[in-house]
């Protein structure tokens, strides 16, 4: 059951870095459009 929950976290952890660099880049794409469309 531990070796189980471990399990679970170690999934969960590598889902929020992924969810945290996924929503850089398109706060970061968003940035770059709101940039491009004022010039």
């Amino acid at each position: 059951m531990s070796s189980f929950i471990r399990t679970q976290n170690g999934q969960f952890e590598r889902f929020l870095k992924d969810y945290k660099a996924t929503v850089k880049n398109l706060l970061n794409l968003l940035l770059f459009i709101a940039l491009w469309t004022k010039t």
